[in-house]
């Protein structure tokens, strides 16, 4: 990761992988992997970049689930400055926990909620914390309403 802020190539490398044939999904999935870990750093790396989604479109499934309220725990500053992350919770409960934790650390936090067409979620993540996150990554390119709570 060190390598790729230094020669600041995160777009390029996301494009190079938004285009390869991934028919079984295995890059897609070790590409969600990669961004449990890291989707934080890669999120302020890529500084709203429109590739994310579209790469995560392009190697995983599609969703295919209902529409569903979602929330998102955000620093106040980066929500008033436009910032629109890709991760989204079904549970509000988690979405406070993100909210709290970025608040003591970097600033005030606050609670997101968007309503979420099928068409703006790209996959469901799932629980991979033991807080069982119920994360879905939306593609926020096409998030028009977000009510602060």
């Amino acid at each position: 990761m060190r390598a790729m802020d230094r020669l600041d190539c995160w777009h390029e490398a996301f494009a190079q992988l938004a285009v390869l044939d991934n028919r079984e999904f295995k890059l897609g999935y070790a590409l969600l992997s990669f961004w449990i870990s890291y989707g934080f750093h890669i999120m302020c790396s890529l500084k709203g970049d429109e590739i994310l989604p579209a790469t995560f479109r392009q190697l995983l499934p599609a969703y295919s689930g209902p529409s569903m309220t979602l929330y998102r725990g955000e620093l106040y500053s980066r929500y008033c400055d436009g910032s629109r992350g890709i991760a989204w919770t079904s549970k509000f409960e988690v979405a406070r926990i993100f909210a709290d934790r970025r608040a003591s650390d970097e600033g005030v936090g606050v609670i997101l909620r968007t309503e979420a067409s099928p068409e703006m979620i790209i996959a469901r993540v799932g629980g991979h914390l033991e807080a069982e996150e119920e994360e879905y990554l939306v593609d926020y390119r096409m998030l028009h309403r977000i009510d602060e709570i």
